[in-house]
């Protein structure tokens, strides 16, 4: 086997595209020169330009590590392969994780057939790119809590691909800070998440599993309605081509669609706060709930809908515990975030084709943050700034929570349908991606129209006003409540079929938390009594090494128990498990004094938290679902 064919096949394992357009491209070997430096190492000179110092590329690239020193928790991006001697020395000199970013196939190929990296790409820490957007996903799949991304270039880099750095690293920081906010999302909500599906099991509230709906929707016209400007330009239209819809609309425009004498099909919930104020003096009869699963469980104690519906979602744990059980598939269900993006995508499963965005602005339109008349509507004006109009959210403290919210955000400028310039959130702008990337999946299988007017461009997405679509839409001629009450009526539903066998399950989960209690109240000691004996000069290691000894084996015994037991129990401590494993990878390299103070922070924050949340899981959440 050949180098290139070594290289080749470990580097198919992460980006099978690019081994297979190199396995096809074709170089043109004069264009490449090999000469010796002057330290007697090979450099490659390409096109007349070296690629490499020409005194020592081995230095040349010390050089470069050293300004850096990447530690385990680093994830370099760098621009240019060259030969390599960048690449190699950051693999031997840390534990950094790299995405190598070559645009040019040439030198990709060159260098492939010339030097074996097949060591380096199958050890789980280099990655070789070719294209922006294949960097982006790499950095997706392989970053971690409190990973540090750093950008790194060879210095000849800077000569073929100037534009390309610039543009990565500005796509880079974006993404970067997407990242590290989903974490701190994942940390601050994912307990709440987690409560919020459990209470969703109690035993005198029917729901049903949307996946009972996939496909029976076929090539009917869905209106995804949401909250934004636009939809003020909209609500009549709507209201005068109601039946040639099925409508599918966001909790917090639930208001207004209402007001305006239109009954939504479907009114669609994701948030895990309280907003059940903002819709409880509505009827809800004549439409149906789709309730993500980690949505606020006060929607299914509150509100009297058609039918209730609950999204099970790949990217959440208790959903994929219960999609486990009951033998149902999850593939198609991945949300991103946004109550819109759930609506588009429960109306894909369900068949519905085409599929139309209003109110969907995702930008500040017409110096509006939402419609007038939804839920937030008429607060705030917008500028260069957010200036808060004299409204009477003086008093309501959830108004005013939102009112401080939007003041503290800091605006950024997109394209709008017109090529104009418009000021939106850093989170929009995230949903804006989160709607490209779903045109990108289902390009070629389903029609998408953005009927905002006036609002951010999406790409993916067939700009059209809502009144143009209308004109050549006819009517459904379809009862959507007597259809949905004749299918849960006559299918099938996973989870219901399953679920005595999903509550026994949760009995045996509610005996391991009783158990588990003491446990923490174990942990708990030992970290006192780390505490104290580091409290003591000197510190007798022995004793606090005894001590750390009994820390981690009372985390084994709860680790065992319930975080490896149960999947979905990492929920109860995502945050402070994050931090403890991390430093049970990390401390091997510490002295033990500074490991003994890190693993009494850790162990104190992680059995203090998980001996609360198993409390109130014994206290407060059983006796509410059994």
């Amino acid at each position: 086997m050949n180098i290139l064919e070594k290289n080749l096949n470990n580097l198919i394992k992460h980006n099978g595209v690019l081994a297979s357009k190199l396995t096809q491209h074709c170089i043109s070997m004069s264009d490449f020169v090999l000469e010796n430096a002057e330290s007697g190492d090979v450099n490659l000179i390409y096109k007349n330009i070296p690629l490499h110092s020409k005194k020592n590329p081995q230095q040349e690239a010390m050089q470069e590590f050293n300004k850096l020193k990447p530690d385990a928790d680093t994830i370099i991006v760098l621009t240019g392969l060259g030969l390599g001697y960048m690449l190699k020395r950051l693999v031997v000199s840390s534990g950094c994780k790299i995405i190598v970013f070559e645009p040019d196939l040439n030198i990709l190929k060159f260098t492939l057939q010339a030097v074996d990296f097949s060591d380096e790409l199958a050890g789980g820490r280099v990655f070789i790119v070719n294209t922006p957007d294949e960097a982006v996903k790499m950095l997706e799949g392989i970053y971690q809590y409190q990973n540090k991304l750093i950008s790194l270039n060879l210095p000849s880099a800077k000569l073929f691909y100037a534009e390309e750095i610039k543009n990565l690293r500005l796509e880079l920081s974006k993404i970067n800070a997407v990242l590290q906010s989903n974490y701190t999302t994942l940390f601050k909500l994912s307990y709440k998440w987690f409560i919020c599906g459990l209470r969703k099991f109690k035993a005198n509230k029917i729901d049903y599993s949307t996946h009972i709906l996939e496909n029976k929707f076929c090539n009917k016209t869905a209106l995804i309605v949401s909250a934004g400007p636009s939809l003020d330009k909209n609500i009549e239209i709507i209201k005068n081509n109601r039946e040639k819809f099925i409508i599918f609309c966001v909790n917090v425009a639930y208001k207004k669609l209402v007001a305006g004498g239109i009954t939504p099909d479907f009114t669609v919930y994701i948030d895990a706060g309280n907003l059940v104020f903002t819709i409880s003096d509505y009827d809800h009869a004549k439409t149906n709930i789709i309730n993500h699963i980690s949505s606020n469980f006060k929607v299914f104690e509150e509100i009297k809908p058609n039918k209730f519906f609950t999204f099970y979602c790949k990217n959440d744990l208790l959903s994929r515990w219960i999609a486990k059980v009951a033998g149902f598939s999850l593939e198609e269900y991945k949300t991103k975030g946004s109550v819109a993006h759930l609506a588009a995508l429960s109306a894909y499963n369900m068949g519905c084709n085409p599929i139309i965005l209003t109110g969907q602005d995702l930008a500040y339109t017409d110096g509006k943050i939402y419609s007038s008349g939804s839920v937030w509507g008429d607060l705030c004006s917008v500028d260069e700034k957010i200036n808060v109009t004299e409204t009477e959210y003086q008093g309501n403290k959830r108004l005013e929570k939102k009112i401080n919210a939007l003041k503290e955000t800091d605006l950024i400028k997109v394209k709008g349908q017109n090529g104009e310039i418009l000021l939106t959130s850093p989170d929009y702008a995230g949903f804006i991606k989160h709607f490209e990337e779903f045109a990108e999946e289902k390009k070629g299988h389903i029609k998408l129209i953005n009927a905002s007017t006036g609002g951010a461009e999406i790409k993916g997405f067939e700009n059209k006003t809502l009144e143009e679509i209308s004109s050549g839409l006819s009517p459904l001629e379809l009862n959507i409540n007597q259809t949905i009450n004749n299918i849960v009526a006559t299918d099938k539903d996973f989870v219901l079929e399953h679920q005595d066998r999903i509550r026994a399950e949760l009995e045996n989960f509610r005996n391991d938390v009783e158990k588990l209690i003491p446990v923490c109240e174990n942990g708990i000691k030992y970290s006192r009594m780390l505490f104290h004996e580091l409290q003591k000069r000197p510190v007798n290691t022995v004793k606090s090494s005894k001590t750390a000894n009994s820390i981690l084996n009372t985390f084994k015994e709860l680790d065992d128990g319930l975080f490896q037991k149960w999947d979905f129990s990492l929920a109860i401590a995502f945050k402070e498990l994050s931090e403890f494993n991390r430093l049970m990878s990390d401390g091997a390299s510490q002295s033990d004094i500074v490991m003994f103070n890190n693993l009494l922070k850790v162990s104190k924050e992680l059995f203090e938290k998980t001996h609360i949340r198993l409390k109130k899981l014994k206290d407060m959440v059983f006796p509410y679902i059994f």
